[in-house]
């Protein structure tokens, strides 16, 4: 019942049924932006960045969602990446299922920065990851390292860890 509240007014009137599994997460992506603190806010004239990586078609329902809409008073860009490089503004980098040794070393040089990285593999919160999306019951869930979101000086709200999966670590 939480996962919906997080998701009302994102993935629209379509039954459950109609709606693809990319949606969801890019309809929870979204969410997530409202449950962290960032440390440093985004300069004002700068657009709050979500980068994808190895994901087009979540990228494609990302743009969807966010056309129109804001973070923190700033409009929403949404990036397909290819190379690390590319993720350098980001505040939130999505990791598809891809090249793992390339997410791994990404993950790696994005420690102590201020971003949230959001993966949807089988180990993502061991590789480093802040949320990774897993499946329980045929039902998509999320998990969340506080230790992860600690390094990257990001603060998540009780109410997005109450609706977690699992939350491992501490802040």
């Amino acid at each position: 019942m939480a996962g919906l509240l997080l998701l009302s007014g994102i993935a629209g009137p379509a039954s459950a049924q109609s709606v693809s599994e990319d949606s969801v997460k890019a309809a929870f992506v979204y969410r997530f932006t409202d449950y962290v603190d960032w440390p440093a806010p985004v300069p004002q004239r700068q657009q709050f960045t979500i980068a994808v990586m190895d994901d087009p078609q979540l990228a494609q329902e990302l743009e969807r969602i966010c056309a129109g809409r804001q973070v923190k008073g700033h409009p929403i860009r949404v990036n397909l990446i290819h190379r690390q490089k590319e993720a350098s503004d980001a505040q939130i980098v999505f990791l598809g299922a891809g090249d793992a040794d390339a997410h791994r070393h990404l993950i790696a040089n994005l420690s102590g920065h201020p971003v949230l990285i959001v993966t949807d593999e089988d180990h993502g919160l061991d590789e480093g990851s802040t949320v990774n999306f897993m499946l329980v019951d045929h039902r998509l869930r999320f998990e969340i390292s506080l230790s992860a979101a600690g390094r990257s000086g990001l603060k998540i709200s009780s109410e997005l860890l109450s609706v977690a999966a699992r939350v491992e670590g501490h802040s």
